[in-house]
């Protein structure tokens, strides 16, 4: 494939379509996203349609992405388009969308339910990817602000940010993101837990630890990510905490005794006795015992990785529209969701072909 690249001195040099070509001499989102194989999104979105769509759905999305990464609004986005990024978006007759085209695909064609499920898809191949070049599987969640304009009636002013906002509590794998909640901008970050749980759990992804700031600190949470994630749950916790003597393993073994006819007793490995307790519903001692185990023996090695998740929200904001000043109040949840897939797909086509990190500024 040959494009032709314009340069600052506006001279036109004909060059092989490569990655390595676009790192050393720039070129547009969708010579990048050219690259990216994701013809099983596609096809779920073509079912989305009840008949043939007017313009080719991989193109229309490659420009809906364009639009969050650029911010130059749908007209612009559309104005902007070379003669070879037409070629790529592959529109029939090359006749391109309107703006109002474009803008009903971004916030009418799919709802936030089908963009979640799209962004489980994508999560789940970022997950094998990474899964597949790394022994050490460690993730991260915490929340970050999405910034509200001044004077947005329905944002709440957060006092600890100083500013009107909400919140996207994100679920990350070493630096590549997963998932995302949309929620209020005082939400106590525990609240979307048990929604990011049930939304998550079906992907059946296992990590050896996971690492969450002191703003986690609940029992019931230390048991349920090592249930479902099969991990470490290294949470933070305040300086004057103490021992909860139902985690020790005499609390433990005293629960036990009331379910030997289970089959189990206290000479049991640890973990049957555990998994025991969580399947009768005793989920707040079970998190106990993870609990005691961080305050007795730490956080253990991963847990200073937790700082690549600021790192990596930095990253998005610099990279796509994560905020929702001048949005309509509908559909904030929506863009914010678009900007977050916007961005896992970035990664997704960095990870499909082998690129190093430092390669765009989008990686860590």
């Amino acid at each position: 494939m040959v494009c032709k690249i314009e340069l600052i001195n506006h001279e036109k040099y004909s060059l092989e379509l490569s990655l390595e070509s676009i790192i050393r001499n720039g070129g547009s989102v969708y010579q990048f996203l050219a690259f990216l194989k994701f013809d099983n999104i596609i096809a779920d979105i073509e079912k989305e349609y009840k008949r043939t769509p007017q313009y080719h759905v991989k193109g229309m999305l490659m420009l809906a992405i364009a639009y969050h990464i650029y911010d130059i609004g749908y007209e612009k986005t559309l104005k902007t388009l070379s003669e070879f990024d037409k070629d790529i978006l592959n529109f029939k007759n090359a006749k391109i969308p309107s703006s109002s085209r474009l803008c009903d695909f971004v916030t009418k064609q799919l709802t936030i339910d089908k963009l979640e499920k799209i962004m489980l898809q994508i999560a789940l191949e970022l997950y094998n990817i990474r899964s597949s070049n790394t022994m050490i599987k460690i993730a991260n969640f915490d929340s970050t602000p999405v910034e509200a304009a001044r004077y947005d009636k329905y944002a709440t002013y957060n006092p600890h940010y100083k500013c009107k906002m909400y919140k996207s509590h994100i679920m990350m794998f070493g630096t590549l993101p997963l998932f995302m909640l949309f929620t209020d901008g005082t939400t106590n970050d525990k609240n979307p837990m048990d929604e990011f749980i049930d939304k998550i759990n079906i992907l059946s992804m296992k990590f050896h630890e996971f690492n969450l700031d002191a703003g986690y600190d609940k029992y019931e949470l230390f048991a349920h990510i090592w249930h479902y994630f099969g991990a470490k749950p290294n949470i933070a916790i305040r300086e004057d905490a103490v021992i909860n003597e139902k985690g020790t393993i005499k609390g433990i073994n005293h629960k036990i005794n009331k379910y030997w006819k289970e089959g189990i007793n206290t000479s049991s490995p640890t973990n049957k006795k555990l998994e025991l307790l969580y399947k009768k519903g005793d989920i707040e001692q079970v998190g106990a015992f993870f609990r005691n185990n961080v305050l007795e023996n730490g956080q253990g090695f991963a847990y200073p990785f937790r700082g690549h998740q600021e790192r990596t929200h930095c990253s998005i904001k610099k990279t796509v529209k994560f905020d929702v000043r001048y949005v309509h109040n509908k559909n904030k949840k929506l863009h914010t969701l678009w900007s977050f897939i916007s961005y896992q797909l970035l990664c997704l086509t960095s990870m499909q072909n082998g690129l190093k990190s430092n390669q765009f500024g989008f990686l860590l």
